[in-house]
């Protein structure tokens, strides 16, 4: 990405994405075989998410997908990324 490129995402998407996918391992293995069709169940609209991002986890396996989730449940649980807020990975 250009540096001072406008990133147009939601993060509270993003944020959900890391709780209430990543986090838990049965819709962690359901992403894993359907990334689109698991958000959507969810009710997570994927055009809130960059592309970018969608694309790297969609092409990590389900254990790179739980590294990623229990990194982002780390960060929420240490307050670092709270109610949608703060740093996103």
């Amino acid at each position: 990405m250009d540096e001072g490129q406008d990133v147009n995402y939601d993060v509270d998407a993003v944020s959900r994405l890391a709780t209430e996918v990543l986090a838990r391992p049965t819709v962690r293995r359901s992403f894993a075989t359907d990334p689109l069709g698991t958000l959507e169940r969810t009710g997570i609209d994927v055009t809130a998410i960059p592309e970018g991002v969608l694309d790297t986890l969609a092409d990590m396996s389900y254990e790179e997908l739980g590294i990623v989730g229990s990194v982002a449940q780390s960060l929420i649980d240490s307050r670092i990324i709270v109610g949608g807020r703060g740093i996103i990975f």
